[in-house]
């Protein structure tokens, strides 16, 4: 990630050096403060005085959008920024995290959705913090894992608290604010994002055009993350409007894939420079190597077999390219948590955290000893009714908007945040959709607009035609455009049921070229002396898998991202 590493402390800062951190940018050490930034230049901005005694350190991108004209911060603009937070924060979009500082005072920053986020620990020399948690458990030597945070980690969606999962460190999330003096924590909180709520009209155009225009203004060629579905269709159709060939487009998957079909479709019909990277085969020592180092950054927000796709990103950055992400455009048309609008509006208002963990729980693997999986069951409804509490009124904003914020103050710090800060140490890049400006007017649109992708559909009728005529994607099955949410939904319930969905071979290949690692994982002392596995079910699971049962694919791809993680906070 485009990263930060320091040490607050009365103690003498010699010795602290972090050593780990891979592009090394910028490095600070005074008396009573040690710092490091790094990653790639186009996501890291800093700058002291001449004695550092005094400067500042932002890391990932920041957009500032005025008058419906949108830019991305240049060092001169951070400046002015970060001296005016916190209450300067509320007019810039982006994800990053921003640090200032003054002779032992150090205040720290987090932007407004918490897609970067800052883990600090207090210990006797003093506070060591940064942007990847891994490395201040293991300079902070705190790596005792907090069941009690991680069961909405593990067993549901994504979690819901902002906490870090180890116990001893505490982590920054949306609008955080934290400020250490004489090495010690002052104070820090979180300040969980609000939009105001109406029944408008207005559809995001202005805002998305604004945002899609920025990226023309870096220096760099625009690359699209292209697929099959509508998000991605829509950031074209915008494009595509300028009249300019000045953007490009990618997509990553297997040649196979209907979303890769249907993105070559695309770029074929609009004369599209369009780039296929193919999931990478590469061998056992490499791909090892690549899991160790992503893991420990994507805490558990995606299996290892997921995570050895990843990589891509810095060839587009070789390229001089910007990555343009169509991610979360799902929050602007209603695709998050229906099942709780349809069904679990009653369990909302009466506060039922049981019956909504039910409605949320998510299969990852059953790997845990029963009574830590005791454990993390029991902590999660009491998340739930701490998440509620948050949370304005269900009957003065309504059941659609409720779940939607909800899942904005959840999913887009917890899930997405991860594989953001991994991101911007590879390529500059940006979610157009998952941006506070955006997402305002979002919530200011209609309800009706909104569902169903109705006003998606409605914005790339206006904008190209063209592009209503080809098929949409989901779950490797292919649909047509027209269809209306619910019919589309059983349309592809009819298709899964009948096994017309693409079978993607790559997770058992990877998981296959492991095969010898996964073993030895398993049955090495790290492994057979942690309390709170099951190594019965973990056995079990491994060996049925690589006898051919595929129904434990999935507790082998979420035990070794977890078992890779867990080492990470003890050693390299």
């Amino acid at each position: 990630m485009s990263w930060v590493f320091g040490f607050c402390g009365a103690s003498d800062v010699e010795g602290v050096r972090n050593g780990l951190g891979s592009a090394l940018l910028f490095r600070l050490s005074i008396p009573g403060l040690y710092l490091e930034a790094g990653g790639i230049p186009d996501t890291s901005f800093y700058e002291t005085t001449p004695d550092g005694s005094s400067g500042w350190v932002a890391v990932g991108t920041g957009i500032r959008l005025t008058d419906s004209q949108a830019g991305f911060l240049t060092k001169d603009d951070w400046r002015s920024a970060i001296a005016a937070m916190p209450s300067g924060r509320a007019g810039i979009d982006g994800h990053f995290v921003a640090l200032r500082w003054n002779g032992d005072k150090v205040e720290c920053f987090t932007d407004q959705l918490g897609l970067r986020s800052l883990y600090f620990a207090q210990t006797p020399r003093g506070v060591f913090l940064s942007t990847r948690l891994d490395w201040v458990a293991r300079s902070a030597g705190l790596h005792r894992i907090d069941l009690a945070a991680l069961g909405s980690r593990w067993l549901m969606f994504n979690q819901l608290s902002y906490a870090s999962c180890v116990t001893g460190i505490q982590r920054l999330g949306p609008g955080g604010e934290a400020c250490f003096q004489s090495g010690s924590i002052a104070r820090h909180s979180n300040s969980p994002w609000s939009p105001s709520f109406s029944d408008g009209q207005g559809d995001g155009s202005p805002i998305l055009s604004s945002l899609l225009e920025c990226g023309f203004d870096t220096g760099r060629t625009p690359s699209l993350g292209l697929s099959g579905g509508l998000d991605s269709r829509l950031v074209l159709a915008f494009l595509e409007k300028r009249g300019k060939r000045d953007f490009a487009a990618h997509t990553l998957g297997d040649s196979e894939d209907p979303d890769v079909k249907i993105a070559d479709t695309i770029a074929g019909i609009t004369g599209l420079e369009h780039q296929h990277f193919s999931p990478p085969a590469p061998d056992v020592n490499s791909l090892i190597t690549i899991l160790r180092s992503y893991a420990p950054q994507l805490i558990l927000t995606e299996p290892v077999t997921s995570i050895a796709r990843l990589g891509f990103a810095m060839t587009l950055h070789s390229q001089n390219k910007l990555m343009v992400d169509g991610g979360f455009g799902e929050l602007s048309r209603r695709q998050f948590l229906n099942r709780l609008v349809t069904a679990g509006k009653s369990a909302i208002r009466s506060r039922d955290s049981l019956r909504l963990m039910r409605m949320m729980r998510w299969r990852r693997g059953d790997i845990f000893s029963h009574e830590a999986t005791e454990q993390m069951e029991q902590a999660v409804p009491g998340e739930i009714e701490e998440t509620l509490e948050t949370m304005p009124l269900l009957h003065e904003i309504g059941i659609e908007n409720f779940v939607d914020l909800f899942s904005v103050r959840t999913r887009l710090p917890n899930q997405a945040g991860p594989e953001q800060a991994l991101l911007d140490s590879e390529v500059l890049n940006y979610m157009p959709f998952a941006q506070p400006s955006f997402l305002r007017n979002t919530f200011a649109t209609s309800v009706s607009l909104r569902s169903n992708g109705r006003n998606f559909k409605r914005l790339i009728k206006q904008l190209d035609p063209r592009l209503t005529r080809i098929p949409l994607t989901k779950s490797g099955l292919i649909y047509p455009f027209r269809l209306s949410r619910r019919i589309a939904w059983l349309l592809l319930n009819f298709k899964a049921r009948l096994g017309k969905g693409f079978r993607d071979p790559f997770p058992d290949n990877i998981l296959h070229i492991l095969k010898e690692y996964v073993f030895d994982v398993a049955h090495s002392k790290e492994v057979t002396t942690c309390d709170f596995y099951d190594h019965a079910k973990i056995t079990t699971a491994i060996e049925r898998y690589y006898r051919g049962d595929a129904d434990f694919r999935s507790s082998v791809d979420w035990w070794l991202a977890f078992e890779l993680w867990r080492q990470s906070l003890h050693t390299e």
